[in-house]
C-alpha cells in the first residue's frame, strides 16, 4: 500500500511540483558529462550524483509511439551511469537502457522480465481499490547547466 501511495503521489506531482528538467542532460555528449562532473557547480554535481541512485527514471511526458526511438531519446532521460528510463507513449512503454549497465542481450532480458512482471502485477493491482496520493513527496534534484561552458 505504501508503494502504491508513493506512485500515486509521483503521478500527481506535476500539478504541485515541477519535475526535474533533464532535457539538457539528455543532449550532453558523454565527454561533456565528464567535464560537467569535474567543472560543474557544486549544486549540479550533487544533483548528478544523487541521480546515480535512481535505478529507474520515469518520463510521463506525452510521446508519440510513431516517433523514431532516436527522437524519443532526446527527451528527458538519464545518461551514462543512469540505468534505465521508461517513456510513456500512451500505447506502450519505451525502455531506454544505458549500455554502461546493460549489454544488448541482458537489456532485452530485463525488458522481457519487467514487461511480464508488469502484466502480472497489473492484473493483481486492477482488483485493488484506487491508491490515494498521500505518499511522501520524492526528491527532485535541480539541474542548472551553463551551456557556454559546455560548448
Amino acid at each position: 500500500m505504501t508503494i502504491r501511495e508513493m506512485i500515486a503521489t509521483l503521478t500527481s506531482l506535476s500539478e504541485k511540483k515541477p519535475a526535474a528538467n533533464l532535457t539538457q542532460l539528455a543532449q550532453l555528449r558523454r565527454t561533456a558529462l565528464a567535464y560537467v562532473r569535474e567543472n560543474g557547480s557544486k549544486e549540479l554535481v550533487k544533483a548528478l550524483n544523487t541521480l546515480r541512485f535512481a535505478p529507474i527514471l520515469l518520463n510521463f511526458d506525452s510521446h508519440s509511439s510513431h516517433q523514431p526511438l532516436a527522437e524519443i531519446r532526446q527527451a528527458e532521460r538519464g545518461v551514462g551511469d543512469h540505468a534505465l528510463t521508461l517513456f510513456d507513449t500512451g500505447e506502450t512503454m519505451v525502455f531506454d537502457q544505458s549500455h554502461i549497465f546493460f549489454d544488448g542481450s541482458w537489456g532485452a532480458a530485463l525488458a522481457e522480465i519487467m514487461t511480464n512482471e508488469a502484466l502480472s502485477w497489473a492484473v493483481y493491482l486492477s482488483a485493488l481499490p484506487r491508491a490515494r496520493a498521500d505518499g511522501p513527496i520524492s526528491h527532485s534534484p535541480t539541474f542548472r547547466f551553463n551551456r557556454q561552458k559546455l560548448n
